[in-house]
């Protein structure tokens, strides 16, 4: 065997790789990451009072499963889902059926739990139409 040819061999352990598996971000994951910026970005710079209770990635633990929101006001219970790519060619992520299944459940288990659930693209986030509703949202239901 000639050492280019192990170079290409990987040995596993217990049905796991040497190497390290480092997972890049696509080009659709960053560009949703931008939007998700800059909708933190109008949260923080708005007239919310409350933005630090506003946190990123966060995951609900009395719903039973590990999703991810993109934003979560804990105290107030309200979620914002950043919905990216929804101008793509293709079926992939959230616009197959198993996604858009897996959104409905996580959505639907949220408001179950009287969660609020914003869901915004980036589209109105360009156009600030998003913050505009999440103001007026949080000063006629939550701080009245």
């Amino acid at each position: 065997m000639t050492t280019s040819s192990m170079d290409k061999i990987q040995f596993t352990i217990k049905g796991r790789s040497v190497k390290p598996k480092v997972k890049t971000p696509s080009l659709k994951q960053a560009q949703n990451k931008k939007w998700e910026d800059m909708l933190a970005f109008q949260l923080r710079t708005t007239s919310i009072p409350h933005y630090p209770l506003f946190v990123r990635e966060w995951i609900i633990p009395e719903l039973g499963r590990k999703w991810r929101w993109d934003f979560c006001d804990i105290q107030n219970k309200v979620c914002i889902e950043v919905q990216g790519s929804i101008w793509s060619k293709g079926q992939s992520g959230h616009k197959s059926g198993a996604g858009i299944t897996k959104d409905h459940e996580k959505y639907n288990a949220a408001q179950f739990h009287g969660y609020k659930v914003f869901q915004v693209t980036s589209d109105t986030i360009r156009n600030l139409s998003a913050i505009d509703m999440l103001v007026r949202f949080y000063k006629e239901k939550v701080f009245k």
